[in-house]
Parts: C-alpha cells; sequence; structure tokens
C-alpha cells in the first residue's frame, strides 16, 4: 500500500520521487472526486494521505528484481534521499515465496543460504546507518505478518538443522521423508489464531510461534524436502476437497465460500532403490500430529498413502491448491495462469502401491531411534508397536476395495511374522 517499488526508483533524484508521491496523493483524490464515498470511506483515504506525506516506503518485491541486484551503494543513495525529503524511511521486502521452474522444483528464496547472507549485510548497512531494518511482508504493507530478519533467520536454522540431521545420518529417501514427517507430526500441535490467521500458515509464522494449521503443516514439510534437493525426493501441497460447493454467483463472497470443506495435504514422489519404493503418495501430517488426547500423535496413520487409490475413492478428490482455485475462477468466466497437476503425479502415479508393513516397520524403527535416542530394544518396540498398530487402524480409510485387500493382506502377513 503507497509503498515505491525499489527497481523503479533507484536511479531517480529526489525531484523525480517526490514527482511519484505526488501522483499517488492525486490518484488518493480523483478517487475521491468521482465516487460517491461515505465518512468512513474519506477518513480511509485521508489516512492514506498521511501515510503518504510522511512516510518514504520502498519495496523490494523478489518477484521483480534479484536480491543479487540490489547493491549496497543504492542503499546509501535512497538514505541521502530520505534526509533530503526528512521521511520516515523504511524498506520492506516481498515476494520471498516466488515460484519459477517447470515443475515448480523450486526453494523458498528465505530458506536460501546465500540469500539469507545477502539480507543480512543490506540489515547492517540500515542498522549502521541508523535505519529501521528490514521487513518481510507477504503481500502488502497492510498485511497483518510483518517478519523481521532474526525471525527469517530462525526460521532457517531450524530448517538447516533437521536438513543436517537427514544428512548426518545419510537417510535414504524412504527413510528421509519417515523421518521429517515424525519430526513435524510430534513437535506441532494443530493450533489456529483467529486474530491472524497467515500466522498459523506462513511458514516463518509457524516456526516463531506455536500456530499451525493444515496450510502450515504443508508449508513446512515441502521447505524441508526442498531445502534437501534431492532428486529421487519431490514435494507439493495440494487441497483436499472433500465436498464440492455450488458458487452463488451472487454472492460477492462466494469465492471465499466455496473453499469451505477444504484441507491442505502433500503429495512425494518416493523413488528408493534400498527399499524399491517408487511412486506418488500422500501425506497427511495434520491428522497424524499430537494433540490433547494423543500427545505422541497417531503414528504413521495417513502416511505414504498410495496416491491412485485415494484418487479413486468415492467423495474424496485430490486436486492441486492452484487448480481448485482455477475451477472456481473459470465459473465466472475468469482465466487463472496455474501451474497443471505436478507432472510427476502424472508419471508415477501408476507405480505408487501400498507400502509392505515389513519395509514400513524398519524404515518406521530407524526414524524412531534416531528421533527418540532410544537404545533400549524392549523400549523401542513398545514405541513401534504404537506406531504402527495406529497406521493399521487408520491406513484403510480413504482406499479403493483393491487396495483395502492388498493392505489387509500385509497387515496379517505382518501379524504372522511378529507372533512367530
Amino acid at each position: 500500500m503507497y509503498t515505491l517499488k525499489y527497481h523503479e526508483i533507484i536511479n531517480l533524484n529526489v525531484q523525480e520521487i517526490l514527482k511519484m508521491k505526488q501522483e499517488q496523493l492525486k490518484e488518493i483524490d480523483d478517487y475521491v472526486k468521482n465516487n460517491d464515498c461515505d465518512e468512513k470511506i474519506l477518513e480511509i483515504e485521508r489516512q492514506c494521505k498521511e501515510e503518504i506525506n510522511s512516510n518514504f516506503y520502498v519495496e523490494i518485491n523478489l518477484k521483480e528484481i534479484s536480491i543479487d541486484q540490489v547493491k549496497d551503494q543504492d542503499f546509501i543513495h535512497l538514505f541521502k534521499i530520505a534526509d533530503e525529503i526528512n521521511l520516515n524511511f523504511q524498506i520492506f521486502v516481498s515476494g520471498c515465496e516466488y515460484k519459477s521452474g517447470e515443475e515448480r522444483d523450486w526453494i523458498d528464496l528465505l530458506f536460501k543460504d546465500s540469500t539469507i547472507e545477502r539480507f543480512k549485510k543490506l540489515n547492517e548497512i540500515l542498522i549502521n546507518n541508523k535505519r529501521n531494518p528490514l521487513l518481510f511482508i507477504e503481500e502488502d504493507i497492510t498485511s497483518s505478518s510483518k517478519w523481521e530478519l532474526k525471525h527469517i533467520i530462525k526460521s532457517n536454522d531450524r530448517v538447516n538443522g533437521v536438513c543436517n540431521l537427514i544428512k548426518n545420518y545419510e537417510l535414504t529417501p524412504f527413510e528421509t521423508i519417515a523421518f521429517i514427517y515424525k519430526i513435524v507430526t510430534k513437535t506441532f500441535e494443530y493450533n489456529e489464531n483467529e486474530d491472524n490467521p497467515n500466522l498459523a500458515r506462513n511458514i516463518v509464522g509457524v516456526l516463531n510461534s506455536n500456530y499451525i494449521v493444515c496450510v502450515g503443516y504443508s508449508s513446512l514439510i515441502k521447505a524441508i524436502i526442498d531445502k534437501l534437493d534431492c532428486k529421487n525426493l519431490r514435494c507439493e501441497c495440494n487441497t483436499v476437497k472433500f465436498k464440492e460447493k455450488d458458487i452463488d454467483e451472487n454472492e460477492c463472497n462466494c469465492l471465499l465460500n466455496s473453499l469451505d470443506g477444504s484441507h491442505m495435504q502433500n503429495l512425494v514422489f518416493v523413488k528408493d532403490k534400498k527399499y524399491k519404493v517408487e511412486g506418488v503418495y500422500i501425506l497427511d501430517a495434520t491428522i497424524d500430529s499430537k494433540s490433547n488426547k494423543l500427545p505422541s500423535g497417531k503414528g504413521f496413520a495417513y502416511f505414504m498413502l498410495p496416491v491412485e487409490d485415494v484418487m479413486h475413492y468415492s467423495g474424496y478428490n485430490v486436486i492441486q491448491y492452484e487448480d481448485s482455485v482455477d475451477q472456481i475462477l473459470a465459473s465466472f468466466g475468469i482465466e487463472a495462469e496455474y501451474p497443471e497437476i505436478p507432472p510427476f503425479v502424472t508419471k508415477y502415479k501408476d507405480k505408487s502401491r501400498p507400502i509392505p508393513y515389513d519395509i514400513l516397520e524398519t524404515v518406521i524403527k530407524k526414524v524412531l531411534k534416531i528421533i527418540f535416542y532410544i537404545r533400549n530394544k524392549k523400549e523401542l518396540e513398545n514405541r513401534l508397536d504404537m506406531e504402527m498398530r495406529i497406521s493399521r487402524i487408520n491406513a484403510l480409510y480413504g482406499f479403493d476395495e483393491n487396495a483395502k485387500n492388498y493392505i489387509y493382506q500385509e497387515t496379517k502377513n505382518y501379524e504372522y511374522k511378529k507372533n512367530r
């Protein structure tokens, strides 16, 4: 809201920047003049004009300019202009979750170590010159979610911590996703923030608070997998729509209403030679996360469900989140440019088969020993039995009959081996 774009003003002088601010003021005056504004709107417009006259806000949008293009000397140039026009100076950073790449194989810019180092340097320049530090925003400066660099660094450190453990233990792709899944489900308990919903959905918000919902779970798992950058482990966030709703074109809030009943999960592509696992699977960390009733979570009940079988389940549609929005907009004749279903789903879903329980047991046992530092054999068996027992009870949900029969037989074989 009424920021000046960094890449548009960096080569301008004081007079040119003041002219742009005058154009912002004129835009408000023209709006008030040409529209029938009530007192509430007039007050909002008055406040906007006051903001423009009091502040020199600059926005670095990483969708429009690379962080490497932001030069140290340019910051000094902005300081001089701020001093000359005698306005409160603040630099905002947006577009940090910019996605690029045909298959959306990307790493959130906030979690790239090279980007973090550049932010540190720019922030240091601001502080040394007695300026306000960088503020990170999601959409615009009216957003209730604004983060300081220390919050970004803390989030990055926590993601790095998980990635370093995975590398230190030399986990395979299948072991890696099991490790990440258990770390996330044991650490976080579903907790919405009604005053600031984004806090529980934005990764930085989640990792700096006790708030998390399905979008937060899914985004966090994806962020960790993305940062590992393993070609045999790919992850996307997807929405499950349990019930399609009719859209009433007469309702101004129909777009939001049509998303009711949606829930976000993860789709992962895994190729693991050691365990002979290859395919696309669904993870639902939200359902398996810890709660008041189950402080340890539900085990691996909704872990690695074959995408092909779940897609066939009556009334249970797995669709890309962007595609669900695209479908809604299309009903109004609006065309939105969103990617299709991730290519790995189409390419590998036919190979996705329920994981044999003896393989699942082996992987989960290894993960539990690492995460909970279990050295006692009996303690490990008790913990494993709890994780696997709950998984067997819940795993049939969402599958077609063929898959149910397959899992039922695998369960019998697994229990037979355990009791021999």
